[in-house]
């Protein structure tokens, strides 16, 4: 089976170096990038299936860059990497799309297990058929959504999360339930992953997100999807 295209991006170049020795090992395409703005160019003609993005680089910083990206593209897949590990910035760049995140110091073994947890996760929502609820469309195949037959745009993860409400209707998720089965993974920052990711939700797609009517809130618990 053909191995995924990978961007990484940093301004470390032994970070880059070691990373790229070792992913190119197990087969993975690798390009890379040493800025925000050599990542932006390289993206348009290499189309990776995801990004491994620094935060702290000089001019254009990793926020920007997936703030840059998600406005053109909700497909590919973002991991931040970075030594800012504080729940502030872990939270803003989820807000911006990223899909997961990896803290300066980590190891090559941890970095590949969350690249092959986010690839399965794609595999995995392929093939499913359209699915609706109100004036909201899914299709699983393209990973697309639609409401009132205008295009919303989603992150990769927010696509997830909001399949894993429709396959799992009336039923209440428990926040750990959802970091497990969604992020895949149990060494996610806090509980709060999943709050704002709901919140997304409901602004893209309730009618008065204020007054969720289709993502709510079981107190204590997590959340329900109700059709």
């Amino acid at each position: 089976m053909e191995k995924a295209k990978i961007l990484l991006v940093d301004d470390e170049e032994g970070i880059v170096e070691g990373l790229k020795e070792y992913l190119d090992e197990k087969g993975f395409h690798v390009e890379t990038a040493s800025s925000g703005m050599a990542a932006l160019d390289v993206i348009k003609s290499y189309d990776p299936d995801l990004m491994i993005l620094d935060i702290r680089m000089p001019g254009v910083d990793g926020f920007e860059v997936c703030r840059r990206i998600r406005e053109i593209d909700t497909k590919i897949g973002i991991i931040f990497m970075t030594a800012l590990d504080t729940d502030v910035h872990k939270v803003r760049g989820l807000d911006l799309g990223a899909d997961d995140y990896i803290t300066k110091p980590f190891s090559t073994i941890e970095v590949e297990a969350r690249i092959n947890a986010m690839l399965r996760r794609k595999k995995n929502s392929q093939g499913r058929s359209i699915q609706s609820f109100g004036d909201v469309y899914i299709d699983s195949t393209r990973r697309e959504v639609t409401r009132d037959e205008k295009a919303i745009p989603f992150t990769q993860k927010e696509f997830d999360l909001l399949l894993y409400f429709v396959e799992n209707p009336e039923e209440v998720l428990g926040r750990g339930r959802l970091l497990e089965d969604v992020w895949g993974h149990d060494r996610y920052p806090t509980t709060r992953t999943v709050d704002i990711h709901v919140l997304q939700l409901r602004k893209k797609l309730e009618p008065e997100p204020s007054k969720p009517r289709y993502f709510q809130t079981v107190h204590g618990i997590g959340y329900k999807f109700v059709p």
